[in-house]
């Protein structure tokens, strides 16, 4: 396949399809705020950096969840009000203008005026802009790399070829040498690889198999056809190139498992309550501690008991609301059209499956009043059974008519473009409903 054909399909899956399964990994991201520069970044394990929403030395969450949004929102290809019923899709130039003025009122503008403006000034247009291209690119590299993982994708086009796909003004020498150091062969002066490889992973400063590989580089991938790639000796005439996609997930969860005590206690430093450690094992804990008391008279469990009272708690800030019960956390933000939740987890896997989530939601709508809970863009076949319960306990729960089953590593429902405000679920109180 051409550089040609592969840039148009690739705008064809931007545009076309808004990259169903690259929203869904980034509903998933936590936002984590730090002042680790990159290269400390770098030594985290690759399933904390997938999972977290994070920019180089930026600790204001504010910050991060309106980044996280954003790039959401633009990659949803939805709009936003401007008033007067006038809207306005989401862009780059929007992005940084936004951006700007949230890092501004975070008092994140650097005292340092040899660093104002820089790439080291989270206010300044450049660094702006390269979030904003990096987090695009990122969301789009994965989307075609789920995309490649079917099997006749794969029979088709078995490899993939390092080349530049952009051109810079002073272009970097070394790739060659990177691409050695990864374990990559050369088939003439070119840069070839199976795609289940794992020279992919390691070409790049993410360590993700997808580009972008490094900050700007302007390198890409082009896929190399079955019968080219026997030819110049990549793959064996009887070959087999491999789904990658478990492999790699199987990757990731590997590198946060079997921590060293001495590294447990530089996560702890580094990240404080935002990273939960349990047997040498890390993860992200996900949303701050609740502190105002929240005694919801309709949560309940799944066996019908009640569950309300002091083990309830509530805490909203400018980020949105936190409710948390013995058993987990709750997490949304209250908006003109209802309280729409991002996440929800119930951390300890004895504790699922008992109406902890159920009871999270009620005390959700019991916090709402007289507007609708809605749920995220996106929600997972399993969790959407939380809906049927409510259904079942008299709430009225509408189903978008827009929502289509996906395949998110996970299959999910899914509602594509519109507006933030679009939910799959909304959950309206006993006795109401539009």
């Amino acid at each position: 396949m051409n550089l040609l054909i592969l840039t148009t399909l690739m705008a064809s899956l931007v545009t076309f399809a808004p990259l169903a399964d690259a929203i869904a990994k980034l509903n998933a991201k936590t936002p984590i705020g730090s002042a680790l520069k990159t290269v400390d970044w770098a030594e985290i394990p690759a399933q904390l950096r997938e999972t977290a929403q994070f920019s180089a030395g930026v600790e204001s969450a504010r910050v991060l969840q309106a980044i996280q949004d954003r790039i959401k929102a633009e990659l949803n290809l939805e709009t936003e009000d401007l008033g007067d019923g006038k809207t306005i899709g989401f862009s780059r130039s929007r992005f940084i203008d936004k951006l700007r003025t949230i890092a501004r009122e975070e008092g994140l503008t650097p005292a340092d005026p040899d660093i104002q403006g820089t790439i080291q000034d989270i206010t300044s247009i450049p660094r702006l802009g390269m979030i904003h291209d990096i987090q695009t690119a990122k969301a789009e590299g994965f989307a075609r790399w789920k995309a490649d993982q079917d099997e006749g994708a794969l029979q088709a086009y078995p490899a993939w070829e390092f080349v530049r796909v952009e051109s810079r003004t002073k272009e970097r020498e070394d790739w060659p040498s990177r691409w050695a150091e990864a374990g990559g062969e050369f088939y003439g002066r070119r840069m070839i690889a199976v795609k289940d490889s794992p020279v992919w992973e390691k070409l790049s400063i993410f360590g993700t198999p997808w580009p972008p590989f490094d900050f700007g580089s302007g390198m890409g991938l082009e896929e190399v056809a079955w019968d080219e790639a026997v030819q110049l000796g990549v793959i064996p005439a009887n070959g087999h190139v491999a789904p990658g996609g478990q492999a790699f997930t199987d990757r990731l969860e590997a590198s946060t498992a079997g921590l060293s005590e001495e590294f447990q206690d530089k996560l702890r430093v580094f990240f404080g309550d935002q990273v939960e450690i349990t047997g040498g094992k890390a993860k992200w804990a996900g949303v701050a501690e609740a502190g105002n008391e929240f005694n919801p008279d309709q949560a309940r469990a799944e066996d019908g008991k009640w569950i309300g009272g002091s083990g309830f708690s509530e805490t909203t800030t400018e980020r949105g609301t936190t409710i948390k019960s013995p058993f987990g956390y709750l997490h949304g933000k209250m908006g003109e059209d209802g309280f729409k939740i991002s996440t929800v987890n119930i951390p300890n896997a004895a504790d699922r499956g008992k109406g902890h989530g159920v009871a999270l939601y009620e005390a959700a709508i019991k916090f709402a009043g007289n507007k609708p809970l809605l749920s995220d863009t996106t929600v997972e076949l399993p969790a959407a059974k939380i809906y049927d319960a409510l259904a079942r306990r008299g709430y009225r729960v509408v189903k978008n008519p827009r929502a289509v089953e996906i395949d998110a590593d996970g299959p999910a429902l899914y509602v594509e473009g519109g507006k933030l405000s679009d939910a799959v679920f909304k959950v309206f109180p006993k006795g109401g409903g539009a």
